[in-house]
């Protein structure tokens, strides 16, 4: 019999110790300097040269560093840019996973301030300069968005119009952040290359490992109830399930050639949604790089969608 409880406790260990690995390995953050200063992605190798001007440009801009306090006492981190011809629309703009506000979004800086747009860009949590370790697909990060709505309502009392706009995981964070209860002054989302689900994605990123996907995903499912109190299962990081109850416009953009974030997620958020609409697809552009692709496209389609707002 000591022999089988033996037996039963290491298997318990082996298996709380592999939820644990695949809890750090998805959803921790512990060293955000070594993703705040990595290089840019190899498959952007033709466009490094644009990327880093823009990089270099918009770390020259005038910006105000300012702070907020998340819902769960995490001190969160963003810089404002005034656009020198500022139309009174400011974009909330939000990066992607493991990203950062300073590199990743630095080219949606200069499309924002050729729309006349100013720029709040944001550092997620665990993210950038922002506090917290865990970095949870959407689930806590949404909550974080509407707190910088809600700052940026506040700054300008009322009189602004607010634009949130993400990228990947940032996409899917201002997606789910349409079902809250967002201040009137926010007149619509742009989202490029966002998912449809957490599930959905985890899966599909999971799919390309050589691991039993069954059990490795039963095991980052529980990693992130058990360690982060978070269920990448529920209805809350679902944007799919989120833009049901959206009111406002959504802009939809997407690679056709985007390999990390099918472009069918975002045709699955079109259809959920029930509000003003629009998705475009840009031919041969990867993940994130819909704008590079097509600017003038890029450009073009958010004046006419947003004309009226």
């Amino acid at each position: 019999m000591w022999i089988l409880y033996v037996f039963i406790i290491l298997a318990v260990i082996v298996f709380f110790t592999a939820t644990y690995l695949c809890y750090r390995i998805c959803f921790y953050s512990p060293n955000k300097e070594k993703y705040r200063n990595r290089p840019f992605s190899q498959s952007m190798d033709p466009f490094l040269e644009k990327l880093n001007e823009w990089f270099n440009r918009t770390r020259a801009l005038p910006c105000e560093d300012v702070w907020i306090t998340s819902f769960d006492n995490l001190r969160l981190h963003a810089k404002y840019f005034e656009c020198p011809s500022f139309n009174g629309t400011v974009e909330i703009m939000v990066h992607g996973y493991r990203g950062n506000g300073e590199r990743d979004l630095c080219g949606g800086v200069m499309r924002a301030f050729k729309l006349n747009h100013s720029v709040l860009m944001v550092d997620q949590r665990g993210c950038g300069i922002s506090e917290g370790k865990v970095i949870s697909f959407g689930i806590n990060e949404q909550k974080d968005c509407l707190k910088w709505a809600q700052y940026i309502n506040a700054r300008f009392d009322g009189n602004v119009k607010i634009i949130l706009t993400g990228v990947s995981m940032g996409a899917a964070t201002v997606l789910l952040t349409s079902a809250l209860n967002l201040p009137k002054s926010v007149i619509g989302i742009i989202a490029d290359c966002g998912y449809s689900s957490t599930e959905k994605i985890i899966r599909h990123v999971l799919a390309k490992t050589p691991f039993p996907r069954r059990l490795t995903f039963m095991l980052v499912r529980l990693g992130g109830i058990l360690f982060g109190r978070f269920d990448i299962c529920s209805e809350k990081a679902s944007p799919e399930k989120a833009l049901e109850k959206c009111k406002i416009p959504v802009f939809l953009i997407h690679g056709e050639e985007d390999k990390f974030v099918p472009c069918y997620m975002s045709e699955e958020n079109y259809k959920a949604i029930k509000s003003k609409k629009t998705l475009i697809t840009v031919p041969e552009a990867r993940h994130g790089m819909a704008y590079l692709f097509a600017p003038d496209k890029y450009i073009s389609a958010l004046n006419e969608f947003f004309c009226n707002e």
